[in-house]
């Protein structure tokens, strides 16, 4: 099967006969990406790091990978920092940007389930940006727990504790429903990589590469065409890539 970018992010067939059934398929493969790309991480997690699953640091351990959540008192929005560097003696995990393999360390993802194992929120992060890996999102309405977890490039996936969410007055709640607009804040979907970050993902490629396929170099079309990436330039400028042929 053959996949362009468009096809990729949209889910929707080039064939589609309708605009609103492009919509709909983007849709359902929006809903897929954040426990496709949590399962990936649990997947390295077992194959690489602990067969046992996810680490959650005990208590006296380093809680340096920890991403703990902070509910405001409203319950309306929350905060994901990874680290307990307020602490004393406690330390932030570090966000080091590199092309150089040997250096590139940061907290990739970030990714956040509710009390039904729902995913709400999903962000990649750039190592440009100066730590402590942060993100702050709204709460979906109807939320009582969230619980954070986290990809370490070097060093797995992590999950912090669980938080509960402050009930919402009878006053918001009515301001809720009284809007004319609703907009669906529960929904995780696709977060790419800020520009920023793109020489550090690159170099962290290439370090996987290396360590988990033994091989210095990217493969090539010798290994088969299946996952060899090709590029067409369109007579407009632009450009499609299109993965095996």
């Amino acid at each position: 099967m053959k996949f362009t970018i468009s096809t990729l992010i949209l889910g929707a067939s080039a064939a589609a006969s309708s605009s609103s059934n492009a919509l709909a398929s983007a849709a359902e493969a929006s809903s897929e990406f954040c426990p496709t790309i949590y399962a990936d991480f649990m997947r390295r997690q077992t194959a690489y790091f602990n067969p046992d699953g996810i680490f959650i640091a005990a208590d006296g351990e380093s809680k340096k990978h920890t991403p703990f959540i902070t509910v405001s008192d409203d319950g309306k929005t929350a905060k994901v920092v990874v680290g307990d560097g307020d602490e004393e003696g406690g330390v932030w995990h570090p966000m080091t940007p590199s092309d150089d393999p040997k250096k590139v360390h940061w907290i990739t993802h970030i990714m956040v389930k509710d009390q039904d194992g729902n995913f709400i929120v999903n962000q990649a992060l750039s190592p440009t940006v100066e730590g402590p890996a942060t993100i702050t999102f709204a709460v979906p309405e109807g939320v009582t727990e969230l619980t954070a977890s986290e990809w370490c490039n070097l060093h797995g996936f992590w999950e912090g504790p669980a938080v509960q969410v402050p009930p919402a007055s009878d006053v918001a709640v009515l301001q809720e429903t009284l809007k004319s607009v609703v907009i669906d804040e529960s929904e995780c979907t696709v977060s790419d990589f800020p520009e920023s970050a793109w020489p550090s993902v690159h170099a962290d490629f290439v370090r996987l590469q290396a360590q988990v396929f033994l091989s210095e170099e990217p493969f090539t079309e010798d290994k088969g065409v299946k996952h060899v990436p090709y590029i067409t330039i369109k007579e407009d400028g632009t450009s499609s890539i299109l993965v095996g042929k």
